[in-house]
């Protein structure tokens, strides 16, 4: 089972990233214990969603997933510190 990814992967998916630059953090949601997700308004784009798996995956998707009723005290306080933050830069860190 693959456990992590490749610089050329990081590479690709730093790119696909770079296209939240100056989106806004709209709302974060914890579907289960390992995961988040981020709705992302990015100007003339609209909603994105990026969809965090610990500690495996990070992709955006079209489809949001099923999210709890109540939200955990991890989530709450993310909500706290970034909703409506906006995304400045992104960017892949050299070894």
């Amino acid at each position: 089972m693959k456990t992590e990814l490749t610089s050329i992967e990081l590479r690709f998916l730093t790119t696909e990233l770079k296209g939240l630059i100056g989106g806004k953090i709209d709302q974060i949601y914890q579907p289960k214990e390992e995961e988040l997700l981020l709705q992302i308004h990015v100007p003339s784009k609209g909603k994105r969603l990026l969809h965090i798996v610990l500690p495996s995956f990070i992709y955006l998707t079209a489809e949001k997933p099923d999210v709890p009723a109540e939200i955990t005290e991890f989530c709450s306080v993310l909500r706290d510190h970034l909703i409506n933050a906006r995304i400045q830069e992104i960017t892949q860190v050299q070894n």
